[in-house]
């Protein structure tokens, strides 16, 4: 059974865990605007994000930023955990923002959203989901705080377990600067195209900016723009019922043919045909 709790001040802001078998909705590909966490127990399912499915086993964790879309079929005997919780239930200020910010699992665009728990981390996972189902009361002194407290320790515990993109790559200033630009993207593409504008903010030259990522990572800062822009597109086209110059026009490109040349140059299909393609899927 699944508790749901939301704040008294603010009815949107939420967190709701549930363990969930075989008896329980499969949830159809859709996007949705929360953070979101399954974790497979016992069983199988068969779990989409995006443009990708997974078969899940016993001990994988699946994630969902908002605006991904996620869904799930499970079998017979199937067991685990649904977590979700909206943008501002940790309302804990800027540790808070920079600690979802900075979390793989959920914002990475170049790694898989999926983990394998093994072992002991099952352990430490499985009292961790129940100690959060049983904080969701409203009733109990202290709820929300706990519950607010045991989220944290939840996400820090699985980056500690996700694989780090960095590994391998010393502490420096150059890294530090690539991994504030690589958050500045994520949160401002839409609105931000140019490699001055966040080098501006980063207080670097567009030169040393685009030499440090260069180095780094083996492409340019803008090409990290284009990716997320590409996903967003695709996202756009696959899950809504927005026409191309709709979605030209949420993702701020001039007009529509320039959108449609942009995408086909990148993806190899123009966006109608994307869509065709996708529907088919």
């Amino acid at each position: 059974m699944g508790f749901s709790f939301a704040t008294a001040h603010q009815s949107l802001a939420h967190l709701e865990v549930r363990s969930i078998g075989p008896s329980d909705d499969e949830r159809p590909l859709a996007p949705a605007v929360d953070y979101q966490i399954l974790w497979v127990t016992q069983g199988e399912a068969e779990v989409s994000i995006d443009f990708e499915s997974y078969r899940a086993t016993p001990g994988c964790l699946y994630f969902r930023a908002p605006g991904r879309a996620f869904g799930w079929r499970h079998g017979v005997e199937f067991s685990g955990w649904d977590l979700r919780f909206s943008i501002d239930f940790l309302d804990g200020g800027a540790p808070d923002q920079r600690l979802l910010r900075t979390l793989g699992y959920f914002h990475s665009i170049d790694r898989q959203p999926e983990l394998k728990a093994t072992g002991g981390d099952q352990l430490v996972l499985h009292n961790l989901f129940i100690q959060l189902e049983r904080e969701a009361r409203p009733s109990d002194f202290g709820a929300t705080v706990v519950q607010k407290s045991l989220l944290r320790i939840l996400l820090v515990t699985l980056q500690r377990k996700y694989p780090d993109f960095w590994a391998g790559v010393p502490a420096s200033a150059a890294r530090r600067l690539v991994e504030e630009y690589c958050l500045l993207v994520s949160e401002e593409f839409l609105h931000h195209r140019q490699i001055a504008d966040y080098a501006g903010r980063l207080g670097v030259t567009p030169d040393h900016l685009a030499s440090s990522f260069r180095k780094l990572l083996g492409f340019s800062p803008s090409q990290l723009i284009q990716n997320h822009l590409v996903l967003e597109a695709k996202r756009l086209l696959t899950h809504t019922g927005l026409t191309v110059g709709e979605i030209s026009n949420k993702l701020k490109f001039s007009d529509q043919a320039y959108f449609s040349r942009f995408f086909r140059k990148l993806v190899g299909l123009a966006p109608s045909d994307f869509r065709s393609s996708s529907k088919k899927d």
